[in-house]
């Protein structure tokens, strides 16, 4: 008989001992157990409170448990929002224990669909994070239609008209106390189709309009507790005798010195000739110049390098020898990438 012996791993000693010409058999210990293996779960990390009225405050308890062998330590609780709120029963959590994390979310102000998540990090080190979710859908006790007002594309001149219905939900009433826009391109006014129940707001974009895209806000204020204020987006896009295409600019920086390229379209809705004058960006980063004029159409090329911090909140200004379009503005946005990524 001869007997051989062997590490296996680190800190284990296998040996083996077999009798001569016997076939050769290799025992392994098992591994010790590790004293930090946790893991923090919850078997239903989502709660959906589906539809409810507008003003209530949803409440939920989670169930949170140690499934690991070793203790788990909860080191904070985060909320995407301060709609929502929290208490943690207990911070430690031994193999096996469970605990109880409460969430309120208040929905006051709020409809349409939710969706509010809850995070809790811990020393859990496959799962450092664990996500969870209160979703659902608020109704409100006034039912707007449509919930935004476009008026698409229209002229420079003359007046355009969009209605909005505000209909009173279940057995609730409410009165318009006021309608609001903020500013003279776009005005409004109610009119009373029944009374506590149903409402038409005659919407109007003024005329005349500058060039491009114009927007606002309805603030439409009522005497419903549960929903005291309404906000209603607007906005128009007035064709000139000259329009761009794109009518903003989306950059991309690069982080180095590599050049990008983009291109802005020039042309008149209305056929009037025009011809371009001069180009600037007022960014030393972009610069732009006439490319190419094929019939009634202009091509401006845009040029631009590194990181374009100079360029947020600036313009391509186009001047033209039209009278009734001296100039035209293409605004510039700088596309950041996530934070914790390179610009590539």
């Amino acid at each position: 008989m001869n007997v051989r012996c062997f590490a296996v791993g680190v800190l284990v000693v296998a040996c083996v001992v077999r009798p001569l010409g016997a076939a050769e058999t290799t025992v392994v210990a098992p591994a010790p157990p590790n004293p930090m293996a946790t893991g923090l779960i919850c078997d239903q990390p989502v709660f959906n409170f589906g539809e409810v009225r507008a003003g209530l405050s949803i409440t939920n308890t989670f169930i949170l448990r140690n499934s690991g062998t070793g203790t788990v330590a909860i080191l904070n609780v985060r909320t995407t929002c301060g709609c929502t709120t929290t208490a943690l029963a207990t911070n430690e959590l031994a193999a096996g224990a469970v605990t109880e994390l409460r969430a309120t979310l208040s929905l006051v102000g709020r409809t349409g669909h939710q969706s509010k998540a809850i995070y809790v990090e811990s020393n859990d080190r496959q799962n450092p994070r664990l996500k969870l979710e209160l979703t659902g859908v608020v109704a409100r006790d006034i039912e707007v239609q449509p919930e935004g007002v476009h008026f698409g594309t229209l002229g420079r001149d003359g007046d355009a008209q969009r209605d909005v219905l505000l209909t009173a939900r279940s057995n609730g009433t409410f009165t318009i106390k006021s309608v609001n826009t903020g500013t003279s391109l776009f005005e409004a006014d109610v009119e009373t189709r029944e009374a506590g129940k149903l409402y038409w707001i005659h919407v109007k974009a003024k005329g005349p309009r500058p060039s491009g895209t114009s927007s606002a806000i309805l603030q439409v204020v009522t005497d419903c507790p549960t929903t005291p204020s309404i906000t209603i987006p607007l906005t128009v896009f007035t064709a000139g005798d000259i329009v761009a295409v794109p009518t903003q600019l989306l950059l991309v920086p690069s982080g180095t010195n590599e050049t990008r390229l983009a291109n802005l379209t020039l042309y008149s809705p209305s056929g009037k000739k025009f011809a371009v004058k001069s180009v600037e960006s007022g960014a030393p980063s972009v610069q732009a110049r006439v490319a190419t004029t094929v019939a009634d159409r202009v091509r401006i090329e845009v040029q631009t390098s590194g990181g374009l911090e100079d360029a947020e909140g600036k313009s391509i200004r186009i001047v033209t020898d039209l009278d009734t379009a001296r100039e035209v503005l293409v605004p510039l946005r700088v596309l950041r990438p996530p934070s914790g990524e390179k610009a590539r």
